[in-house]
């Protein structure tokens, strides 16, 4: 091929235009993959005030571990809920959670045992570490103070949706 005609400047702004093209492709893409639940199993939570939140369920030790981790956002009517076997007390932080959270833990029979409200991230290697008094049967992660905004304070009761 002619080396004038590779050097061409339309071709070349076509060649730009296509890349530009697919960059932005990529960038929707990786977009809606972000927006979309990280996890298949979902619960719906009822808080209080009757306002329902879309939780993410974390069963296994490596989700549990990595929790909320590296996620940019939160909607209000999102969150994780970890669930423990019996007598547990768990520990959490807030290492590479890129996201203020509201951390509730939960009895057995979903009623709030302790709550950490607006918990920020930790940008330290030493982070906090937030745990309830007593064993807990689960943990409700939610976006910072939503726990507030819908009258969930320790001794309410969370409910499943049917």
């Amino acid at each position: 091929m002619n080396m004038q005609k590779m050097l061409n400047p339309r071709a070349i702004l076509v060649a730009l235009a296509i890349l530009a093209l697919l960059l932005l492709a990529f960038s929707f893409y990786h977009q809606l993959q972000q927006n979309k639940p990280h996890s298949q199993n979902i619960s719906i939570l009822i808080l209080p005030d009757g306002f329902q939140v879309k939780a993410e369920l974390a069963l296994t030790p490596e989700q549990q571990a990595k929790g909320l981790m590296f996620r940019a956002s939160l909607r209000e009517d999102e969150g994780m809920l970890f669930i423990f076997p019996s007598n547990y007390t768990p520990s959490f932080w807030m290492k590479n959670t890129l996201v203020p959270l509201d951390i509730v833990f939960l009895d057995e029979n979903m009623k709030a045992i302790a709550l950490f409200e607006n918990v920020p991230p930790c940008t330290t290697e030493q982070c906090a570490h937030y745990y309830p008094n007593q064993p807990s049967s689960f943990a409700l992660e939610l976006p910072s103070f939503t726990a507030r905004k819908h009258d969930l304070t320790e001794n309410s009761k969370i409910n499943y949706a049917k």
